[in-house]
């Protein structure tokens, strides 16, 4: 890459990390394998619903590329995905372009994934929905049950066997964090 290397460093991980959800389909919470259409992922955000915003490099095609979307906060879902799913992403196919009229960089995308091993999952990425605030979340299932997770509410795991019971984890340190790690 001619010298230049493009580094994304995300503390965002660390918040399901104290759960014991990564690697979640081959984890505790799962099995050998995510089932088909196993993860969700979204990071919906609206603070650059309106084009009356500060300039600065999200809006500047010239700094960050077209597609200011993936690069700012989709790179943040991915990671996250990736690193609580526990695989590679093998194929991507995503439609991505404008919400707000005379943008010149995306601010919206919509994507199917396809893991390494023939998981598939989607995610949705946009910072310009009117009235969301922060709102990275992921749902992943396997053949075992499902976690979901939303950075608006970080200390709250939900785990849900294949039966739908539903088992809140939070950050206590009693006997709901001793079966996050596993235990």
């Amino acid at each position: 890459m001619d010298g230049y290397y493009d580094i994304v460093a995300s503390a965002l991980s660390s918040d399901p990390l104290s759960y014991g959800a990564p690697g979640a389909c081959n984890g505790p919470f799962g099995s050998d394998r995510c089932d088909p259409a196993g993860s969700y992922l979204e990071y919906v955000q609206g603070y650059l619903t309106f084009d009356e915003v500060p300039p600065g490099w999200r809006l500047d095609p010239v700094r960050v590329g077209a597609s200011m979307i993936l690069i700012d906060i989709g790179t943040h879902a991915h990671h996250l995905g990736a690193y609580v799913v526990g695989l590679d992403l093998a194929n991507v196919c995503a439609d991505v372009g404008h919400v707000v009229p005379g943008r010149k960089v995306d601010d919206y995308g919509s994507l199917l994934l396809r893991y390494s091993n023939g998981a598939r999952g989607s995610m949705w990425v946009t910072n310009a929905a009117a009235g969301a605030e922060h709102g990275l979340s992921f749902r992943i299932f396997s053949e075992t049950g499902g976690l979901e997770w939303n950075q608006e509410e970080p200390n709250r795991l939900v785990h849900r066997d294949r039966a739908g019971f539903e088992k809140i984890v939070t950050r206590r340190k009693d006997a709901s964090s001793t079966t996050a790690r596993g235990g």
